[in-house]
């Protein structure tokens, strides 16, 4: 409810505002992994791996803070057979982050170049509005907010016939429609694997030399845009920022 009058003879409302952003900065995660029998061999596999993204980086002449490691781990891990342990192998894992300006041209240079490795490098893609775009825009939005809260105040006490205070409190707060960016999400075009078996990119049993992996290739089909272990949406979807502010006034 907007209104409510209480025993206090004050009256609360709530004013509202919101917009729809057009994301300006892409994130890139990727899931690094490389298992070996050698503590060390299977640290090389992975630091190799996040060397290709390195490369593709200075390819695309990025900014030399566009990637970042977020997490770097080897652990040992026991190998099974018919559920009886069957010799140890070591674990790598990386996970690293690729940040950077949204531009139409660039995105799709970063996707078909991540299309055409002949190695797997499973990542996720997201969108976001760099901080101080989404600082400004919410402080434009908590303006707003505040305008029409003022403005159905002062409609309800023009209609009740009587004339406001002070002002007794106020509360406000910022909020992402996530329900609808991930509606909009769901409702795009899937991302499918290039290859035929997802779960080998995300938990490889077994480490697949190039040239496997490159006669593993699946034929995509030729009217959707398929990228090569991708979970995310390759079309930016708009942002929707909201702010409310709620005002309690007396009454004169």
């Amino acid at each position: 409810m907007d209104t409510m009058m209480t025993r206090e003879r004050t009256l609360k409302v709530t004013g509202q505002a919101e917009a729809l952003l057009p994301p300006d900065e892409v994130e890139i995660l990727f899931y690094l992994r490389a298992r070996d029998k050698s503590f060390a061999q299977a640290q090389q596999k992975v630091k190799a791996k996040f060397q290709r993204l390195t490369n593709l980086a200075s390819t695309l002449q990025l900014p030399a803070l566009a990637l970042e490691t977020l997490r770097l781990e080897t652990q040992p891990e026991v190998k099974y057979h018919w559920f009886r342990p069957n010799g140890k192998e070591y674990s790598a894992y990386c996970q690293a982050k690729l940040t950077f300006h949204l531009e139409q041209e660039l995105l799709q240079r970063v996707l078909y170049e991540l299309s055409v490795s002949v190695e797997e490098l499973p990542y996720t893609i997201s969108y976001h509005l760099r901080k101080d775009v989404r600082a400004e825009a919410e402080a434009n939005l908590l303006e707003a907010a505040a305008a029409d809260a003022r403005s159905k105040t002062e409609r309800l006490a023009a209609g009740l016939g009587t004339k406001l205070g002070s002002i007794m409190h106020v509360e406000y707060n910022h909020s992402t429609d996530f329900q609808a960016m991930a509606q909009k999400l769901n409702n795009a075009a899937a991302v499918r694997s290039r290859y035929d078996g997802i779960l080998d990119a995300l938990m490889p049993l077994e480490e697949i030399s190039p040239e496997p992996a490159a006669e593993r290739r699946s034929t995509p089909a030729e009217h959707q845009e398929v990228h090569e272990g991708a979970q995310g949406s390759h079309v930016p979807q708009p942002i929707k920022l909201q702010a409310n502010v709620q005002v309690e006034w007396s009454f004169a």
